[in-house]
């Protein structure tokens, strides 16, 4: 990958900014809404680079000029947005698993303490 590391986790943080107010259950219906669009022939591309368009003006365009400082262009911009949203997206997948089991282990406090005092 031609863009840098540093200018690829600010890439990955600004995105992940964009995506993490919706949510992991709002993006997978987003994807689908896209897989089910006839005009989208890559959805990955499609949706990564919908999200790049999302990110601020100021920081995109910062992220812009730094990576065509080194002569980046569209395809390596791609492919760091696609790794971009894959690990983003497994970071989604592990905090929702962390959140169930945290509110399944809560739950469980919960009715062993009503079991006790009963």
């Amino acid at each position: 990958m031609k863009v840098t590391e540093s200018d690829y986790q600010t890439i990955r943080e600004a995105m992940r900014n964009v995506v993490k107010p919706f949510g992991l259950s709002a993006m997978l219906q987003y994807e689908k809404d896209l897989i089910e669009d006839s005009r989208v022939k890559d959805l990955d591309t499609r949706l990564a680079w919908d999200i790049f368009w999302a990110i601020g003006k100021h920081t995109r365009t910062l992220i812009l000029d730094r990576v065509h400082a080194y002569d980046c262009n569209d395809d390596h911009l791609n492919t760091a947005f696609k790794k971009a949203l894959k690990e983003i997206w497994i970071d989604m997948e592990v905090e929702q698993v962390e959140l169930n089991s945290n509110l399944r282990n809560t739950l469980r406090h919960q009715s062993l303490g009503a079991k006790i005092s009963a």
